[in-house]
């Protein structure tokens, strides 16, 4: 669409070769087709500085576990934070959980203002979400 709206003021959208299911323009085909607002989100990564001060605000136990209580997330959003933890190091642990906790907390805000919202994508500290 970004390349459409660079060459031409008007543009269409064909269906089955060659029969019109819209023109006009790429605003009128965005008010009558789009499906939403797709955001990038991406969580700042932990430095070293930052690491002991926050696995004491996680309340990262030694063994691993972290009291989810506070965040009130449903059990799926925690069991996918920690699925996998057991090969990390208590410092990966932390920026996990740190990364994870921001991500699906800005996704938990959305949540609260749009009827839908869908996760897209999530790659480590980024996401991709749809409302």
């Amino acid at each position: 669409m970004d390349e459409a709206e660079a060459l031409s003021t008007k543009m269409g959208i064909m269906i089955k070769g060659g029969i019109f299911q819209c023109f006009g323009s790429s605003q009128h085909i965005k008010n009558k087709f789009g499906t939403g607002f797709v955001i990038e989100l991406k969580i700042k990564s932990l430095d070293e500085n930052e690491l002991e001060r926050t696995s004491k605000n996680l309340r990262l136990s030694s063994d691993g576990k972290l009291d989810f209580s506070v965040f009130n997330f449903d059990e799926k959003i925690t069991n996918l934070i920690t699925s996998g933890w057991q090969d990390f190091s208590q410092s990966e642990k932390i920026r996990r959980a740190h990364s994870d906790l921001n991500l699906y907390l800005c996704i938990k805000e959305f949540c609260t203002v749009f009827t839908q919202v869908d996760l897209l994508e999530k790659f480590g500290n980024y996401a991709k979400v749809r409302f």
